[in-house]
């Protein structure tokens, strides 16, 4: 990922939230003095001497207990510790060095990730306080005496935690992260969608409009990692393996719920708009219940028709963008007559910030009248439609999928339209929180799951499991959660992942890093299309590449295949 992540780790009510909202300057965490108020991780990003980077708040880590709500927080603190660059390691200095501290710090030294250790509530700045140098002996290093409600010794720690950033790659918008942003009219589900797939913590109630920003987390799309194949012990420094899988992160885009009219303002409007426009990708969440009419409010399940939803969206969208070409057109058009202007470009142009491309433009508008002085409406909407399904195509799914009145509806969207995801987001959820808590075995994606502690489960979790089990699993194969954003990225962007690597002998980087970055790349790409990927200087500099499975040199127009190990040798 282009910015480098920071974890705040540490016990309940030592203050990390109070630490963490002073840095990004919201109050995004909460913050009471209660230990556990924290659940989940929260991202942020903040700027410290010129450099972005992604701050994580996570729950207070509490390791002598094992009831659901603290195992879930340890998954949640370690999750975090896994993709983070550097971890900030936040104690208490009115309450000494406790066990909870010795055992968090025992499992931060086994990360090998760097870490700064952060001394809070230090309130009286001048002479140290002597209970400062006892936290040498938790094996981290210098303590940073801070008091982060007064806002004292904050810049000291953001120095040292800048100090530990990977060097800056000033090729780095050649490897965003890859934007999904997911989209509907409110109450259908999204934010329990967004929440099942990335694990974050974003309101979510019975109402339209819970959520009123565009919400950002990273998830994850899991293809298969060669490790396993080639023997070895992989080491990922952009993603994550979990017994042979690979997690690829990507990045969704909450958007609030769109209601008819938006594009001219109704309900949130164009703000949203211009949201979902930076996704490549469009998730679109659909009650397939029909019990929430168009907009947004709660009814009878089965009254209303999904169909109908999914051709709204499209058109609200189609006809946002035809207000941003059709505004200028006549003056455009006597523009592009007297300068001999190429209107492909000038349609750009005037698209300048939704993340079309230029190729996107040229290839829709193959398919219309090609004398587009002569264009009316009718011409103009079909252009759009063309642009928005060749540049951002778009996913159904079909949530709530365990309602009886789901069934026949997702039936009619699959006869209709060919990228149709059966769904339960609500029942993934379910399961994630079993899973984290040692009552069930269950990974996402998992057709079914095992139960491990029937003893501690009551009856009606019980029923639920099974419901879910019956309705969901069986009849469709999953929840549908993870399989909508592999199918969004490996289907619908028609992604593969490439493993770059310096030694095709050892399957590593210059660090010695096995297997270190799994890299998505359209499929048909070829090996100096990944050599500018991986950075700037490596594709100019490019020579050839090798397989490194089969150790021989391949050509300079073989198409990368998907799980191929790649050695890129430079000049010089």
């Amino acid at each position: 990922m282009s910015k480098p992540m920071v974890a705040i780790i540490g016990k309940p009510n030592v203050g990390k939230s109070t630490f963490f909202n002073y840095i990004v300057g919201q109050r995004l965490s909460i913050v009471e003095d209660t230990p556990g108020v924290t659940r989940d991780r929260i991202y942020a990003d903040s700027n410290w001497r010129g450099r972005e980077f992604t701050l994580i708040d996570t729950g207070g880590i509490e390791p002598e207990l094992d009831d659901v709500i603290h195992i879930g927080m340890r998954q949640q603190a370690q999750m975090a510790i896994n993709i983070a660059d550097v971890i900030i390691f936040v104690t208490d200095i009115k309450q000494g060095i406790t066990a909870q501290d010795q055992e968090i710090a025992t499992m931060l030294r086994k990360s090998k990730k760097p870490i700064v250790l952060v001394c809070n509530k230090s309130d009286n700045f001048g002479e140290p306080d002597p209970t400062l140098y006892e936290f040498y002996n938790l094996g981290i290093g210098e303590p940073y005496p801070v008091s982060s409600t007064n806002a004292l010794g904050i810049g000291d720690v953001l120095d040292a935690v800048y100090e530990h950033f990977p060097e800056k790659d000033e090729n780095d918008e050649n490897k965003e992260i890859i934007n999904v942003a997911i989209i509907g009219k409110p109450n259908v589900g999204k934010s329990s969608f967004f929440n099942s797939a990335t694990s974050s913590s974003v309101e979510m109630a019975n109402y339209p409009f819970t959520t009123i920003d565009a919400n950002k987390a990273v998830a994850h799309v899991i293809s298969e990692c060669p490790c396993k194949e080639l023997n070895v012990t992989c080491n990922p420094r952009n993603s994550i393996c979990i017994d042979g899988k690979r997690l690829l992160p990507v990045e969704l885009i909450d958007v609030a719920g769109l209601v008819p009219g938006a594009h001219e303002g109704k309900g949130l409007g164009n703000q949203f708009l211009d949201d979902l426009m930076q996704a490549k990708v469009l998730i679109h969440v659909i009650d397939a219940s029909g019990s929430t009419d168009a907009e947004g409010q709660s009814v009878e399940a089965g009254s209303h028709d999904p169909l109908d939803d999914i051709e709204f969206l499209e058109d609200e969208i189609v006809m946002w963008m035809y207000g941003i070409l059709n505004r200028n057109w006549v003056r455009l058009v006597r523009k592009i007559e007297a300068e001999k202007l190429d209107i492909a470009k000038v349609i750009f142009d005037q698209l300048s910030g939704t993340g079309i491309t230029l190729e996107d433009i040229i290839e829709a508008k193959r398919k219309v009248n090609p004398d587009y002085t002569k264009w009316e409406k009718e011409d103009f909407m079909e252009l759009i439609r063309n642009i928005l399904h060749i540049a951002k195509p778009m996913l159904i799914v079909a949530n709530k999928a365990d309602l009886p009145t789901a069934e026949e509806n997702i039936k009619r969207m699959q006869e209709k339209y060919p990228y149709v995801i059966p769904a339960s987001a609500e029942s993934e959820i379910a399961l994630v929180k079993a899973a984290e808590a040692g009552l069930i075995s269950y990974t996402p994606g998992d057709s079914d799951f095992e139960i491990l502690e029937k003893d501690k489960l009551s009856d009606n979790q019980l029923k639920a499991l099974e419901y879910i089990k019956v309705n969901i699993l069986e009849k469709y194969g999953g929840t549908g959660i993870q399989t909508a954003l592999n199918e969004a990225i490996f289907g619908l962007l028609n992604m593969i992942v490439v493993y770059p690597v310096q030694d095709e002998h050892k399957y590593t980087d210059q660090k010695g890093n096995v297997l270190p970055d799994g890299i998505l790349v359209p499929k048909g790409a070829v090996p100096k299309e990944l050599a500018y990927l991986v950075h700037s200087d490596i594709g100019d500099n490019f020579m050839h590449a090798v397989d490194a499975r089969k150790n021989m040199r391949i050509a300079a127009d073989y198409e990368l295949q998907d799980k191929d190990v790649i050695s890129i040798v430079t000049r010089g």
